[in-house]
């Protein structure tokens, strides 16, 4: 896929135009916002600083892209093998998220797909595949099953 950076420049708008319409129409109606009788951040504070961050760096690249000199020049931004490699790990992470969590739990379902995914993306040593996989569970269990007391997916072992 080629776009020229005129394009891309209004790619990048729309994508700032889409973050403000989350904040200001999508969010304050299906993100509850926190009643101010707790300390702390309310739920829909990292929502909002995601799409705030999406937001400046949109507006930014834009901007590097019209101060540009050539406008006209057209750049590769897709090559025909990393649509393909995109589809491929587009559909790891929707099976991952939709089957093997509720299938095999969390606990099972990570590793390997972070193992698959890494192993895909070119990491061929299996010493540096399994400590990222378990260095991430650690982490992710440690925040959210420790800190938060969130309740990972067992899968079949919950029963």
């Amino acid at each position: 896929m080629k776009m020229s950076k005129q394009v891309e420049s209004l790619f990048y708008l729309a994508i700032a135009v889409t973050c403000l319409f989350l904040v200001f129409m999508v969010f304050p109606e299906n993100i509850p916002q926190g009643t101010g009788d707790r300390q702390g951040v309310s739920s829909g504070f990292f929502p909002t600083m995601a799409v705030t961050i999406i937001f400046i760096t949109s507006i930014l690249e834009a901007i590097s892209l019209t101060r540009s000199k050539d406008k006209n020049e057209v750049r590769a931004i897709w090559s025909e093998g990393d649509v393909k490699r995109a589809a491929i790990i587009f559909a790891a992470c929707i099976t991952y998220v939709f089957i093997a969590l509720e299938t095999v739990g969390f606990y099972i379902a990570t590793p390997v797909f972070l193992i698959g995914v890494i192993w895909f993306l070119g990491e061929k040593s299996w010493w540096k595949l399994i400590t990222a996989a378990v260095v991430v569970i650690l982490i992710v269990h440690f925040l959210l099953a420790v800190q938060l007391g969130v309740t990972l997916p067992q899968g079949f072992f919950s029963d």
